[in-house]
């Protein structure tokens, strides 16, 4: 293969043509990968992944899921009394050739370029049917062909159905044809694929309601272009380690979005990022609106009237703190930032001078030494407590130096969810306060 495949990137490079590979498998990519590691990428596409079954619930289509599929079996059966499968054999290939052209007169295939080719490929796949060792079924109603469709092994335990047509006026056709089939040819093996939907909507969903035990992934494989070089003075170093060491949870959402095309956004379930998972409540809604409805336009689309954000504001979220936890906060105290990761750059940009160190407590939040390196800072990590996950005070005690200018408190806990228990946080506490002299500045 990989003899082939030199050969063609030969090829290419003599025609000045891109190498290009088509309908790549992720395993296929992994060998290209291993042969040739990081000159190539791909780039999936769902609308050619092929569907893959298991032949028993194909054939029994057994299961609450597939109930409304044995309702069409069993419709067929009940509407046609003299109906009969048979195996695509020498003596009635022909018989299956006349009534595909038939299905490509009442199906409009002149006048749609797409279906024209496919009936060209179904065709001549009849016309060589024993050369290309084809294994295919029909399905008479009253001594004529209703539907047919027709296939190959492609390894020891999954077969592959190239080609299926069936009579649209005759109801439940392509189902009945779908499990007599698989019933008849297909039980030797573990697996059916029966390849892509082409992007189409209802030819998904269909493919889908048969419940596919995995989709078969491909893409198109082409040369890796290199944005960033070693000796390119175009970007900062710094850049090139922080693009090359990304979030590790981003990389998991954009994983999950990748995902949920292919399965469907309700069969994914996404604990990365955290986005909520409930409807913001009601107040929330009606206070937008409200503002929407009667703030002055140019103020509410224009800047603040404060960098701190506006006064009254700081001062409403100040009396909410003071009221909840005992607290003596003014609106002064209250600085408003767009999420946490601003407030957190703010503060590290205010504090950090190169060198100076932030404390966190293992396992944190990914983005901790990005926003630390952004103003050329140091993370100094505290090992975690897989017991409990609470903060390893002594451990704690002994990282900070004089280089300490910030610790990074986050409870409850990103990403596991614990909550620092009151004690700790007073220990906490505590330990700063007889370390202030070693530090230039704490920030919690």
């Amino acid at each position: 293969m990989k003899r082939v495949l030199e050969f063609l990137m030969e090829y290419s490079a003599k025609k000045e043509a891109p190498f290009v590979l088509y309908n790549v498998t992720e395993d296929n990519f992994r060998q290209l990968e291993e042969w040739y590691p990081g000159q190539y990428q791909i780039e999936y596409n769902r609308d050619i992944a092929d569907y893959v079954y298991e032949s028993e619930k194909l054939a029994t289509l057994s299961g609450k899921k597939l109930h409304a599929k044995r309702n069409h079996i069993n419709k067929f059966k009940a509407t046609f009394d003299d109906w009969c499968y048979e195996p695509i054999t020498k003596e009635n290939v022909e018989e299956c050739f006349q009534m595909a052209l038939k299905w490509r007169n009442e199906s409009g295939c002149e006048e749609d370029v797409e279906k024209n080719a496919e009936m060209c490929v179904t065709l001549n796949s009849l016309r060589l049917f024993e050369e290309l060792e084809l294994k295919g079924g029909l399905l008479r109603v009253n001594g004529e062909i209703v539907a047919f469709t027709m296939g190959e092994p492609i390894s020891e335990d999954t077969f592959v159905v190239h080609i299926e047509k069936a009579f649209a006026d005759v109801q439940g056709a392509y189902p009945m044809i779908n499990q007599q089939f698989v019933e008849h040819e297909c039980m030797n093996y573990k697996y059916v694929n029966r390849e892509e939907d082409t992007g189409a909507e209802g030819l998904r969903k269909a493919k889908l309601s048969y419940r596919p035990v995995f989709l078969v992934e491909k893409g198109v494989v082409t040369k890796k272009i290199r944005i960033i070089k070693e000796n390119d003075t175009m970007i900062a170093e710094k850049m090139k380690n922080m693009v090359a060491n990304s979030s590790a949870i981003r990389a998991m959402f954009e994983e999950g979005n990748r995902l949920a095309q292919i399965y469907g956004a309700e069969n994914v379930f996404d604990f990365s990022l955290g986005n909520p998972n409930v409807p913001a409540p009601e107040a929330v809604k009606q206070a937008m609106i409200d503002i929407l409805n009667e703030e002055d336009p140019v103020a509410l689309h224009g800047y603040t009237n404060s960098n701190a954000g506006y006064a009254d504001v700081r001062q409403a979220v100040a009396d909410s703190l003071n009221e909840r936890f005992e607290t003596a906060f003014s609106g002064n105290n209250i600085v408003m930032t767009v999420g946490a990761a601003g407030g957190l750059n703010v503060a590290l940009k205010i504090l950090l001078n190169p060198g100076d160190e932030v404390i966190a407590f293992a396992p944190y939040f990914g983005e901790y030494r990005s926003y630390t390196a952004n103003f050329d800072g140091v993370l100094v990590e505290v090992s975690p407590n897989t017991e409990n996950f609470q903060p390893k005070l002594d451990e704690f005690e002994q990282k900070i130096t004089a280089k300490t200018k910030a610790v990074i408190v986050n409870t409850p806990n990103n990403p596991t969810g614990v909550v620092y228990s009151e004690e700790t946080i007073q220990k906490l506490a505590a330990i700063m306060e007889e370390n202030k002299k070693n530090l230039e500045q704490i920030s919690i």
